[in-house]
């Protein structure tokens, strides 16, 4: 049973309790952590959130995937070294569609324009023709190139050096599906037939001897449902559930069985060198063609093997879609999968995003792998295993109180002060010394050293260094307080508030700043650059600053609480929770990411920066309590000032439970009730509704209209919708819903908005 109260006049305002919504980005409990930037492999399951939830398509790249949700909105990860992964603001949500090519990715917007983004911006296939601005249906994406499928024609661009995109006159009509492989398209007839065209097809450059992945073959010729393409290789689903596949090394007009008739195929989907099939069962299969090139693609894991419903291959990765909306990958890009080519490795197009469990105290990250510490001193490690360095060992499976790692390194601090190392010791640097297995309260960890600060405030060092043995300087013998390590240099805090540096100083990263000498009580080293966080608040750095990662942003020049660095970024907490960053971006690790309620915690290293989520705000229930309303007058639809106003309004709208509500203006404010008007812009109108929203709440609010009073007749508002930051309020935003109106035929108008409070 609801329970609503009604504010009525030109702006209604409608409560109800409660109702579900499921959420592109799952909502993150108070404490868990949320990252942005590369991951080299998946957050494992014991500690991790899964991140995306209501996923209904995926696609995967050469080293990045795609998935899109049931709202429209896009979500990218892996490598971004082309801007693949930088999903563009106007086409985060209306999306119906999204292909992925070898270094750019592509959505089909619901108006049927073809958006693509990536290729370094300025590779062809970026150039989307006038034709594939409007109407089309489906997208496809080869290595290089693209495909539209617009009123049962074909439009191809991009790369065309092998006649891909030179469309045959019998692909201008009666198309239904299309496929792109490296070089190489396919399009599927209504009556059943395949077309193909580009490399393999007679008169085309040839790449390898019998390359005839476009030669169609007469067992392709009728009776097909869908098709994929590969590198060299193309393939048909027939309808009695068979896949046959051709090109490669098979002689023109041959064919190889991929499944057997009978075998209930229902979707297949071609890599660089594997194809992959879905069953009716929801179960994938995988084969390669070219097994040589093994990263674990066709090593299908549990969760795949049953309860999906679609799949997707990139290059040498594969992606499944659960029934749940929640999505799996495996092979290239996922170190977790054991017998995988480093070679390819950078991409972290596997590691479908995670959250980190509330229980996760604290984090450390290298460009190549992440150590995070529960509660309990259990230390969990994912990422690149080549030297050890995520083979945590038994002794750092309890009892550990601090984690540190280097570029192939780790290091954990047990709570009886003892240091244990792990990974590579090519220079030492998990030799740990005598001084440093016992009375030690600090680990750091450098490119390819380690420190640890002993408990009578003195530095202890080892490992090797490019640049030859580095005496320990006298000052960091005693009165030491804190410590951190930069690839190729140190950095230590004494009593006093001063920074001391030593090592490499080539780009000037251990030359401190007078400022630095004094009054300091934090510091943090990234790969060649330095931060200091002074008494006052303000941030100092010095050091590399090809990204501008020692050019210090005016929000970081006072209130900062915590300071983290990564390779080439730089990151500051502020004291309301707000989160600073500048620097480096190729691998968005300045993005904010899932998180926009207050910060109370962070980490840098590599190419990453974890957040972590203030504990949860007030629930409605825990709000009405500390305002001092109990019994009848604390429930939310209650009005126990006799002004108008229910309790849940108040909460939903940043106002004092345990005050009458006063007459407010929202303009410039984070709190009141919404304000609404006629808004004229040029020669146009607009009803305009504008509220403060509570960020990351158990919270729906959703803005209605009506052109009268009667509670059937108001349907959502459509139009554009713009959210802004509120200064000195990083648990608000401000929203504004502008409704375009016709006076000529509207003469009344009315908006609601209805705060829905989640079970």
């Amino acid at each position: 049973m609801k329970s609503c109260a009604y504010f009525v006049g030109f702006i209604s305002i409608f409560l109800c309790l409660p109702v579900t919504k499921v959420a592109a980005v799952q909502a993150l409990p108070g404490g868990a952590w949320s990252y942005s930037g590369l991951q080299m492999a998946q957050v494992p399951q014991e500690i991790g959130i899964p991140l995306l939830a209501d996923i209904i398509a995926v696609a995967g790249g050469e080293t990045h995937s795609v998935a899109l949700s049931r709202g429209g909105q896009v979500f990218a990860w892996g490598s971004n070294s082309y801007d693949q992964c930088r999903v563009p603001l106007d086409v985060e949500s209306g999306v119906t569609a999204i292909a992925a090519g070898a270094r750019f990715t592509a959505a089909l917007k619901e108006d049927g324009e073809v958006r693509v983004w990536g290729g370094g911006g300025t590779h062809p296939v970026l150039s989307v023709p006038t034709s594939a601005r409007s109407g089309v249906t489906r997208i496809a994406a080869g290595r290089d190139h693209l495909l539209a499928l617009k009123g049962g024609a074909v439009l191809a661009w991009g790369m065309n050096a092998h006649a891909q995109c030179e469309v045959p006159p019998e692909a201008s009509g009666g198309v239904i599906a299309m496929a792109a492989g490296d070089h190489h398209s396919l399009a599927l007839k209504e009556d059943g037939s395949v077309l193909a065209w580009g490399a393999g097809s007679p008169g085309s450059p040839a790449e390898v001897p019998h390359n005839n992945q476009s030669t169609v073959p007469q067992a392709a010729g009728s009776g097909v449902v869908a098709i994929s393409a590969a590198l060299r290789y193309s393939a048909a689903l027939k309808e009695d559930g068979s896949v046959i596949g051709w090109g490669g090394t098979l002689p023109a007009g041959e064919v190889i069985q991929l499944a057997v008739p009978g075998s209930g195929m229902i979707s297949i989907s071609g890599g660089r060198n594997h194809f992959t099939a879905l069953n009716s069962q929801g179960r994938v299969f995988a084969t390669f063609i070219n097994p040589i090139l093994n990263y674990g693609q066709v090593s299908i894991p549990e969760a795949a093997m049953s309860g999906v419903t679609a799949i997707a291959a990139g290059s040498n990765h594969t992606l499944a879609l659960k029934e749940d909306g929640t999505v799996v990958a495996w092979g290239a890009g996922s170190t977790n999968h054991p017998g995988l080519m480093i070679g390819d490795l950078h991409g972290g197009q596997s590691a479908v995003p995670n959250a980190l469990a509330d229980d996760v105290e604290t984090v450390a990250a290298s460009f190549t792998h992440t150590l995070a510490l529960t509660v309990g001193g259990v230390v969990h490690a994912w990422g690149n295993n080549s030297y050890g360095e995520t083979t945590v060992p038994a002794e750092a499976l309890e009892g550990v109180e601090a984690i540190a790692v280097g570029h192939n390194h780790s290091l954990a601090l047990k709570s009886t002060g003892r240091v244990i190392a792990w990974g590579s010791n090519q220079y030492g640097q998990t030799d740990v010394p005598a001084a440093a297995l016992s009375e030690v309260k600090a680990v750091a960890a450098g490119g390819n050293h380690a420190l640890a600060l002993k408990n009578n405030g003195s530095v202890v060092e080892w490992g090797g260094y490019y640049e030859g043995p580095v005496e320990l300087p006298v000052e960091v013998q005693s009165g030491i307080v804190a410590i951190s390590a930069g690839y190729e240099f140190r950095v230590a805090l004494n009593e006093n508030g001063r920074v001391i540096a030593w090592g490499s100083n080539d780009l000037g990263q251990t030359d401190v700043p007078p400022e630095a000498l004094a009054g300091v009580v934090a510091i943090a080293a990234g790969a060649e650059h330095v931060l200091a966080l002074k008494a006052d608040g303000r941030v100092l750095a010095w050091g590399a600053n090809y990204f501008g990662q020692c050019v210090v942003p005016e929000g970081a020049l006072s209130g900062v609480v915590a300071i983290a660095a990564g390779e080439s970024h730089s990151v500051a907490l502020k004291s309301d929770g707000e989160v600073i960053t500048w620097g480096a971006d190729h691998s968005l690790q300045r993005d904010r990411g899932p998180i926009t309620a207050p910060v109370s915690a962070i980490a840098a290293g590599g190419v990453v920066t974890f957040r972590r989520l203030a504990s949860a705000w007030p629930s409605f229930f825990e709000a009405a309590v500390s305002a001092g309303l109990s019994g009848e007058e604390a429930e939310a639809q209650a009005i126990p000032f006799h002004d108008g106003v229910p309790n849940l309004l108040k909460y939903a709208f940043n106002m004092d439970l345990a005050e009458p509500a006063a007459e407010s203006s929202l303009a410039g404010s984070s709190s009141g009730l919404p304000v609404e008007g006629i808004q004229r812009e040029g020669q146009e109108l607009f009803w305009r509704v504008e509220f403060v929203r509570r960020k990351n709440s158990l919270l729906d609010y959703r803005p209605a209209k009506s052109t009268s009073l009667e509670g059937d007749s108001f349907m959502p508002m459509s139009g554009p919708v713009t959210v802004d930051e509120i200064p000195g309020a990083p648990a608000w935003e401000r929203v504004v819903v502008k409704e375009p109106i016709d006076p000529a035929s509207t003469t009344r108008f009315f908006s609601r908005l209805e705060v829905t409070e989640k079970p």
